[in-house]
């Protein structure tokens, strides 16, 4: 029974070092991906921004649905705020 109960939260923790990975990966992308737009109108910028964006909306999805500390769902709503905010107001207004 430890056994089982250890194995799977080191499952959840992996999990969660993926998933936590990725949206390292994603969110340095936005802000690249958002300088190169800026700096030189490339489409092909934005519509990497775009895709940086979704895949760090999807991860976002996939961290919600494991079990998170106090502090991990301070962070995660944190993360979801920067999200909505970026996309909603930010990129729109920058790109306009």
């Amino acid at each position: 029974m430890n056994d089982e109960k250890l194995s799977k939260e080191l499952e959840e923790l992996s999990a969660k070092a993926e998933i936590v990975e990725g949206l390292e990966e994603s969110f340095n992308g936005i802000f690249f991906r958002a300088r190169g737009y800026y700096a030189f109108q490339e489409e092909q910028e934005l519509q990497l921004l775009y895709e940086d964006l979704e895949k760090f909306e999807l991860l976002l999805e996939q961290f919600a649905q494991l079990p998170m500390s106090n502090e991990e769902k301070v962070i995660y709503g944190d993360l979801v705020g920067f999200h909505e905010n970026y996309k909603e107001v930010i990129l729109p207004e920058a790109i306009s």
